[in-house]
């Protein structure tokens, strides 16, 4: 069964070069533009990896992990930060509030899938990230 990611993304270009990289790596995707849309999402899907970009149009994306972080629904999701903010205080920020991992963009399409996968191998095992 392929891993199911939810791509919290607003920008389409974004969105596509995502889709076309981890569909052909195998896995599933489910798409939200907004904030709002993310956690409508998260009430009618279980995905494996929450794939969250930190600017959203209608809320901080770090805001919205906190948010999803603290209802027992959601707070088992793994969440993967991606913005185009390099700072080491804004990975601090992402990491602290329990993103397992931040990446900037550009992303780097050619290992972005192997990592989301042994991300998501470690995650299954017990006493790792988290």
């Amino acid at each position: 069964m392929p891993y199911h990611v939810l791509v919290v993304e607003d920008n389409d270009p974004i969105f596509e070069l995502f889709e076309i990289v981890l569909t052909r790596a195998g896995f599933r995707l489910s798409r939200a533009r907004t904030g709002g849309e993310a956690i409508a999402s998260t009430e009618g899907l279980d995905p494996d990896l929450v794939l969250l970009d930190v600017g959203l149009p209608d809320m901080d994306g770090i805001d919205l992990m906190i948010r999803l972080k603290s209802d027992p629904g959601t707070s088992h999701l793994p969440f993967v930060c991606v913005s185009g903010h390099a700072t080491a205080e804004d990975a601090a920020r992402a990491l602290e509030a329990g993103s397992v991992q931040y990446l900037t963009k550009p992303i780097n399409t050619r290992t972005l899938a192997q990592e989301l996968l042994d991300l998501l191998e470690a995650l299954r095992r017990p006493g790792t990230l988290q």
